[in-house]
């Protein structure tokens, strides 16, 4: 539980980090520049401390969560950021995750959630649901379609759902081959395939546009500056390296659903940060929603074993 919460806190970071970068140099080239820099300090972070086996089983189904998880999940959420705001993009992504972590528990474990644990994610994500339905005061300038942006948070939604089950599937594997590795080092496994798919996809629009051809405006891109590096450095520190380390160690210790439950109070954390860097004050409602998500924390914290 504790690192669902610090989890759930470096997610919040990388989030308001997240919208700053995809406004200034683009969605696509922020998320692969960020993706970029993490796979390089998880890199040596992991290859300095453990022995990685690239091969194995859990390390493909570490692949395969990466790839869902980072490629298709955050490519889906960096196309949301510039349409709905770092809170509202969250709110919507972290309050699915749970509903696709559930599912692919059940299908690639087997396992069900405790009627308990089942209450207290309820409640987080009663709690959270209240600011996504209170009414929206933010000052930021948005662009782009709301209703697609949406449809992409909901299916980043479905990637860091997904990506998560599959990571604990992987952790069987580990566990069965008797072959444990630290969360920084399956981190460091998870963001490799992200990176690919990511940069694929980069290369791919940079090519179509020196072409000549026509491309969506969200896949425009701005130069390079040292002011968007350093928030690019910032948003893979806190997200992908810190937040995702932290992530892959809470879900050692308990279910899919529970320790996405927990992160998707980050909107709440985002709250603050958001009301300053954005104008985006939060309402009554909002708050109240922050009371009863808080409660459903202590309740599970207090459930889980």
């Amino acid at each position: 539980m504790l690192f669902a919460l610090l989890a759930a806190f470096f997610f919040a970071c990388s989030g308001v980090c997240a919208q700053r970068t995809t406004t200034m140099l683009g969605p696509i080239k922020a998320n692969a520049l960020r993706l970029a820099f993490a796979c390089v300090v998880l890199g040596v972070w992991a290859l300095s401390t453990s022995k990685i086996e690239p091969f194995t089983t859990a390390a493909w189904r570490l692949y395969l969560s990466g790839a869902v998880g980072f490629g298709l999940g955050d490519m889906a959420l960096f196309f949301a950021l510039p349409r709905l705001g770092a809170r509202l993009t969250l709110l919507i992504n972290l309050c699915t995750a749970p509903l696709f972590g559930v599912a692919g528990d059940h299908f690639l474990l087997g396992t069900r959630l405790e009627p308990l644990h089942a209450l207290c994610c309820a409640i987080i994500l009663l709690g959270v649901s209240q600011a996504l339905l209170a009414r929206r005061t933010t000052q930021a300038a948005l662009s782009g379609s709301r209703f697609a942006g949406c449809i992409a948070a909901v299916v980043a939604g479905f990637g860091q759902g997904t990506g998560a089950s599959l990571s604990r599937w992987a952790h069987s594997a580990e566990q069965t081959a008797n072959t444990l590795l630290p969360s920084h080092a399956e981190s460091f496994l998870r963001v490799v395939p992200g990176l690919l798919v990511v940069t694929l996809f980069w290369l791919v629009m940079r090519q179509r546009r020196a072409a000549g051809a026509e491309v969506p405006p969200w896949a425009a891109e701005r130069p390079l500056s040292i002011r968007p590096a350093l928030w690019v450095m910032a948003n893979a520190t806190f997200g992908a390296v810190l937040g995702v380390t932290c992530f892959q160690h809470a879900l050692t210790e308990v279910s899919s659903a529970v320790a996405l439950s927990v992160t998707a109070t980050t909107p709440i954390l985002v709250m603050p940060m958001t009301a300053y860097s954005e104008g985006d004050v939060p309402s009554a409602r909002s708050m109240l929603g922050a009371v009863v998500a808080v409660a459903g924390v202590v309740m599970l914290k207090l459930g889980v074993r």
